[in-house]
Protein backbone atom coordinates (compact mmCIF):
# COMPACT_ATOMS: atom_id res chain seq x y z
CA UNK A 1 0.00 0.00 0.00
CA UNK A 2 1.37 3.39 -1.01
CA UNK A 3 2.33 5.50 1.98
CA UNK A 4 -0.09 8.34 2.63
CA UNK A 5 1.54 11.22 4.43
CA UNK A 6 0.05 12.51 7.69
CA UNK A 7 -2.46 15.22 6.86
CA UNK A 8 -3.23 16.73 10.25
CA UNK A 9 -1.07 17.72 13.17
CA UNK A 10 -1.98 18.42 16.79
CA UNK A 11 0.84 20.88 17.39
CA UNK A 12 0.09 22.12 20.92
CA UNK A 13 -0.08 23.69 23.28
CA UNK A 14 1.57 21.49 25.87
CA UNK A 15 -0.52 20.53 28.93
CA UNK A 16 -3.67 21.72 27.17
CA UNK A 17 -5.40 18.40 26.50
CA UNK A 18 -3.45 17.16 23.47
CA UNK A 19 -3.05 13.63 24.85
CA UNK A 20 -6.78 13.32 25.54
CA UNK A 21 -7.72 14.75 22.13
CA UNK A 22 -5.34 12.37 20.33
CA UNK A 23 -6.86 9.46 22.26
CA UNK A 24 -10.42 10.46 21.39
CA UNK A 25 -9.61 10.91 17.71
CA UNK A 26 -7.73 7.60 17.56
CA UNK A 27 -10.99 5.77 18.26
CA UNK A 28 -12.63 7.10 15.10
CA UNK A 29 -12.76 4.43 12.36
CA UNK A 30 -11.35 6.88 9.81
CA UNK A 31 -8.47 8.20 11.91
CA UNK A 32 -4.93 6.87 12.26
CA UNK A 33 -2.77 8.43 14.97
CA UNK A 34 0.98 8.02 15.09
CA UNK A 35 2.60 5.46 17.38
CA UNK A 36 4.20 6.80 19.46
CA UNK A 37 1.87 9.75 19.94
CA UNK A 38 4.73 12.28 19.74
CA UNK A 39 7.25 11.46 17.00
CA UNK A 40 8.63 15.03 17.28
CA UNK A 41 10.14 14.58 13.83
CA UNK A 42 9.77 18.15 12.58
CA UNK A 43 11.21 20.07 15.57
CA UNK A 44 14.76 20.04 14.22
CA UNK A 45 15.68 23.08 16.31
CA UNK A 46 15.38 20.88 19.40
CA UNK A 47 18.08 18.55 18.09
CA UNK A 48 18.19 14.81 17.47
CA UNK A 49 18.47 14.01 21.18
CA UNK A 50 14.88 15.18 21.60
CA UNK A 51 13.32 13.83 18.41
CA UNK A 52 11.88 10.31 18.56
CA UNK A 53 11.82 9.87 14.76
CA UNK A 54 15.07 11.23 13.36
CA UNK A 55 14.72 10.23 9.69
CA UNK A 56 11.81 10.23 7.28
CA UNK A 57 11.89 6.45 7.17
CA UNK A 58 11.64 6.25 10.97
CA UNK A 59 8.83 8.79 10.88
CA UNK A 60 6.80 6.86 8.34
CA UNK A 61 7.13 3.72 10.45
CA UNK A 62 5.08 5.55 13.10
CA UNK A 63 2.12 5.07 10.75
CA UNK A 64 2.74 1.52 9.57
CA UNK A 65 -0.56 0.43 11.16
CA UNK A 66 -2.54 2.65 8.75
CA UNK A 67 -5.39 1.00 6.85
CA UNK A 68 -7.24 2.02 3.65
CA UNK A 69 -10.24 3.36 5.60
CA UNK A 70 -8.05 5.86 7.44
CA UNK A 71 -8.76 9.20 5.80
CA UNK A 72 -7.21 11.39 8.48
CA UNK A 73 -3.66 10.57 9.55
CA UNK A 74 -2.39 12.49 12.56
CA UNK A 75 0.77 13.36 14.44
CA UNK A 76 0.25 14.74 17.96
CA UNK A 77 3.53 16.39 18.98
CA UNK A 78 2.65 19.46 21.07
CA UNK A 79 6.24 20.68 21.10
CA UNK A 80 5.74 21.70 17.45
CA UNK A 81 3.94 24.88 18.50
CA UNK A 82 6.96 26.14 20.43
CA UNK A 83 9.40 25.03 17.72
CA UNK A 84 10.75 27.63 15.32
CA UNK A 85 11.13 25.06 12.54
CA UNK A 86 8.28 22.58 12.87
CA UNK A 87 5.37 24.24 11.05
CA UNK A 88 7.54 25.28 8.10
CA UNK A 89 8.97 21.77 7.81
CA UNK A 90 5.50 20.22 8.06
CA UNK A 91 4.28 22.42 5.19
CA UNK A 92 7.31 21.44 3.11
CA UNK A 93 6.53 17.80 3.83
CA UNK A 94 2.80 18.08 3.13
CA UNK A 95 1.52 21.41 1.76
CA UNK A 96 -2.08 20.31 2.44
CA UNK A 97 -1.52 19.74 6.16
CA UNK A 98 -4.07 20.95 8.68
CA UNK A 99 -3.21 22.09 12.19
CA UNK A 100 -5.04 21.73 15.50
CA UNK A 101 -4.03 23.98 18.39
CA UNK A 102 -5.38 23.68 21.92
CA UNK A 103 -4.99 26.88 23.92
CA UNK A 104 -4.98 27.29 27.68
CA UNK A 105 -4.44 30.15 30.09
CA UNK A 106 -0.62 30.40 30.12
CA UNK A 107 -0.58 30.91 33.89
CA UNK A 108 -2.20 27.52 34.41
CA UNK A 109 -0.19 26.00 31.59
CA UNK A 110 3.16 27.08 33.06
CA UNK A 111 2.32 25.60 36.46
CA UNK A 112 1.08 22.38 34.85
CA UNK A 113 4.27 22.10 32.80
CA UNK A 114 6.32 22.30 35.98
CA UNK A 115 4.18 19.63 37.63
CA UNK A 116 4.55 17.31 34.64
CA UNK A 117 8.29 17.90 34.36
CA UNK A 118 8.66 17.14 38.04
CA UNK A 119 6.74 13.88 37.71
CA UNK A 120 8.75 12.82 34.65
CA UNK A 121 12.11 13.51 36.27
CA UNK A 122 13.06 16.36 33.93
CA UNK A 123 12.61 18.93 36.70
CA UNK A 124 14.68 18.77 39.89
CA UNK A 125 13.25 21.85 41.65
CA UNK A 126 10.11 20.98 43.59
CA UNK A 127 8.90 24.56 44.05
CA UNK A 128 7.26 26.07 40.97
CA UNK A 129 7.99 29.56 42.30
CA UNK A 130 11.70 28.77 42.58
CA UNK A 131 11.78 27.12 39.15
CA UNK A 132 9.95 30.11 37.64
CA UNK A 133 12.59 32.48 38.95
CA UNK A 134 15.36 30.31 37.44
CA UNK A 135 14.29 30.95 33.84
CA UNK A 136 17.14 33.28 32.88
CA UNK A 137 19.68 30.86 34.30
CA UNK A 138 18.10 27.93 32.49
CA UNK A 139 17.95 29.81 29.21
CA UNK A 140 21.68 30.46 29.44
CA UNK A 141 22.42 26.86 30.43
CA UNK A 142 20.26 25.55 27.58
CA UNK A 143 22.06 27.70 25.02
CA UNK A 144 25.44 26.65 26.37
CA UNK A 145 24.75 22.93 26.70
CA UNK A 146 22.31 22.41 23.85
CA UNK A 147 20.16 20.26 26.15
CA UNK A 148 16.59 20.44 24.74
CA UNK A 149 15.14 19.41 28.08
CA UNK A 150 16.49 22.54 29.77
CA UNK A 151 14.73 24.51 27.05
CA UNK A 152 11.48 22.88 28.15
CA UNK A 153 12.03 24.11 31.71
CA UNK A 154 11.87 27.76 30.68
CA UNK A 155 8.17 27.77 31.46
CA UNK A 156 7.45 31.36 30.50
CA UNK A 157 8.81 30.81 27.00
CA UNK A 158 7.00 27.51 26.47
CA UNK A 159 3.68 28.92 27.72
CA UNK A 160 3.83 32.12 25.63
CA UNK A 161 1.25 30.74 23.21
CA UNK A 162 0.28 34.10 21.68
CA UNK A 163 3.62 34.55 19.91
CA UNK A 164 3.59 30.89 18.91
CA UNK A 165 0.14 31.10 17.30
CA UNK A 166 1.20 34.32 15.60
CA UNK A 167 4.10 32.42 14.01
CA UNK A 168 1.70 29.71 12.79
CA UNK A 169 -0.65 32.26 11.20
CA UNK A 170 2.30 33.84 9.40
CA UNK A 171 2.84 30.53 7.60
CA UNK A 172 -0.57 28.88 7.35
CA UNK A 173 -3.93 30.14 6.09
CA UNK A 174 -6.51 30.33 8.88
CA UNK A 175 -8.91 27.92 7.20
CA UNK A 176 -6.32 25.18 7.81
CA UNK A 177 -6.04 25.90 11.53
CA UNK A 178 -8.51 24.72 14.16
CA UNK A 179 -8.33 26.43 17.56
CA UNK A 180 -9.65 24.44 20.54
CA UNK A 181 -10.08 26.46 23.72
CA UNK A 182 -9.11 24.48 26.78
CA UNK A 183 -11.89 25.80 29.01
CA UNK A 184 -14.57 24.68 26.57
CA UNK A 185 -12.78 21.39 25.88
CA UNK A 186 -12.90 20.70 29.63
CA UNK A 187 -16.56 21.68 29.99
CA UNK A 188 -17.92 20.22 26.74
CA UNK A 189 -15.44 17.60 25.62
CA UNK A 190 -17.80 15.83 23.24
CA UNK A 191 -18.85 19.06 21.55
CA UNK A 192 -15.25 20.16 21.12
CA UNK A 193 -14.21 16.81 19.63
CA UNK A 194 -17.11 16.94 17.16
CA UNK A 195 -15.92 20.37 16.00
CA UNK A 196 -12.47 18.91 15.39
CA UNK A 197 -13.99 16.01 13.44
CA UNK A 198 -15.93 18.49 11.29
CA UNK A 199 -12.70 20.41 10.68
CA UNK A 200 -11.16 17.12 9.46
CA UNK A 201 -14.21 16.41 7.25
CA UNK A 202 -15.05 13.28 9.24
CA UNK A 203 -18.35 11.91 10.47
CA UNK A 204 -19.40 13.00 13.95
CA UNK A 205 -21.89 10.15 14.26
CA UNK A 206 -19.55 7.94 16.29
CA UNK A 207 -19.41 6.82 19.90
CA UNK A 208 -16.14 7.58 21.66
CA UNK A 209 -14.73 6.83 25.09
CA UNK A 210 -14.12 10.19 26.76
CA UNK A 211 -11.91 8.90 29.56
CA UNK A 212 -9.35 11.56 30.42
CA UNK A 213 -5.71 10.78 29.71
CA UNK A 214 -2.43 12.03 31.16
CA UNK A 215 -3.82 13.06 34.54
CA UNK A 216 -1.66 15.17 36.80
CA UNK A 217 0.48 13.04 39.08
CA UNK A 218 2.62 13.70 42.13
CA UNK A 219 5.53 11.45 42.92
CA UNK A 220 5.22 9.69 46.26
CA UNK A 221 8.89 10.19 47.05
CA UNK A 222 10.93 13.28 46.22
CA UNK A 223 14.05 11.17 46.76
CA UNK A 224 12.93 8.84 43.98
CA UNK A 225 12.10 11.75 41.69
CA UNK A 226 15.47 13.41 42.36
CA UNK A 227 17.32 10.16 41.67
CA UNK A 228 15.31 9.66 38.49
CA UNK A 229 16.12 13.22 37.39
CA UNK A 230 19.84 12.70 38.03
CA UNK A 231 19.92 9.45 36.04
CA UNK A 232 17.99 11.09 33.19
CA UNK A 233 20.52 13.90 32.97
CA UNK A 234 23.45 11.49 32.90
CA UNK A 235 21.79 9.44 30.14
CA UNK A 236 21.10 12.52 28.03
CA UNK A 237 24.60 13.89 28.44
CA UNK A 238 25.87 10.53 27.22
CA UNK A 239 23.94 11.13 24.00
CA UNK A 240 21.04 8.74 24.50
CA UNK A 241 17.46 9.79 23.96
CA UNK A 242 14.37 8.32 25.57
CA UNK A 243 11.80 6.91 23.21
CA UNK A 244 10.54 3.78 24.85
CA UNK A 245 8.80 5.68 27.63
CA UNK A 246 9.77 3.05 30.18
CA UNK A 247 11.17 5.55 32.66
CA UNK A 248 8.14 7.79 32.46
CA UNK A 249 5.79 4.83 32.68
CA UNK A 250 7.57 3.66 35.83
CA UNK A 251 7.43 7.05 37.46
CA UNK A 252 3.74 7.37 36.57
CA UNK A 253 2.90 3.94 37.93
CA UNK A 254 0.90 3.51 41.12
CA UNK A 255 4.06 2.28 42.80
CA UNK A 256 5.91 5.54 42.25
CA UNK A 257 3.22 8.21 41.97
CA UNK A 258 -0.37 9.13 42.72
CA UNK A 259 -3.00 11.20 40.94
CA UNK A 260 -3.29 14.57 42.59
CA UNK A 261 -4.44 18.05 41.69
CA UNK A 262 -1.83 20.77 41.91
CA UNK A 263 -1.73 23.17 44.79
CA UNK A 264 -3.19 26.57 43.79
CA UNK A 265 -0.77 29.37 43.08
CA UNK A 266 -0.33 32.04 45.73
CA UNK A 267 -1.98 35.40 44.91
CA UNK A 268 1.47 37.00 44.71
CA UNK A 269 2.85 34.47 42.25
CA UNK A 270 -0.34 34.50 40.17
CA UNK A 271 -0.13 38.29 39.96
CA UNK A 272 3.50 38.04 38.83
CA UNK A 273 2.63 35.53 36.10
CA UNK A 274 -0.39 37.58 34.99
CA UNK A 275 1.87 40.60 34.46
CA UNK A 276 4.43 38.45 32.63
CA UNK A 277 1.91 37.02 30.16
CA UNK A 278 -0.32 40.07 29.60
CA UNK A 279 1.30 41.20 26.34
CA UNK A 280 1.33 37.67 24.96
CA UNK A 281 -2.35 37.20 25.82
CA UNK A 282 -3.18 40.46 24.07
CA UNK A 283 -1.46 39.13 20.94
CA UNK A 284 -3.71 36.08 21.12
CA UNK A 285 -6.79 38.28 21.56
CA UNK A 286 -5.89 40.22 18.41
CA UNK A 287 -5.28 37.05 16.43
CA UNK A 288 -8.48 35.26 17.45
CA UNK A 289 -10.89 38.09 18.25
CA UNK A 290 -11.63 36.39 21.57
CA UNK A 291 -11.91 38.29 24.85
CA UNK A 292 -9.34 36.77 27.18
CA UNK A 293 -9.47 39.40 29.91
CA UNK A 294 -10.18 36.68 32.47
CA UNK A 295 -6.79 35.17 31.64
CA UNK A 296 -5.09 38.46 32.52
CA UNK A 297 -6.76 38.77 35.90
CA UNK A 298 -4.39 37.76 38.75
CA UNK A 299 -7.38 36.72 40.83
CA UNK A 300 -8.82 34.28 38.29
CA UNK A 301 -8.40 30.55 38.56
CA UNK A 302 -9.07 28.49 35.44
CA UNK A 303 -12.84 28.00 35.20
CA UNK A 304 -12.75 24.71 33.36
CA UNK A 305 -10.41 22.18 34.88
CA UNK A 306 -9.66 19.07 32.88
CA UNK A 307 -8.13 16.52 35.24
CA UNK A 308 -5.91 15.19 32.50
CA UNK A 309 -4.02 18.47 32.28
CA UNK A 310 -3.89 19.92 35.75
Amino acid sequence: MKFQKPNFFIIGAQKSGTTSLAYYLSQHPNVCMSVPKEPRYFCSDYGDRFRIAKTERQYERCFQHRRPEHLAIGDASPVYLNSRDAVRKIIDYNPEARFIILLRNPIEMAAALHSESLACGDESVASFKTAWHMQDLRTAESEQSGDPYLKGLVYGEVAAVGRQVQRVYQQVSRDRVCIVWFDRFAEDTEGSVKEVLQFLDLSTDVELDYTIKNENRQVKSRMVASAFSAVSQVVRKAGFMGGTGLGTALLHSRLMSRKQKREPLSPQLRSELAAYFTTDIEILEQLTGKDLSHWKSPATECAGVMPGTT
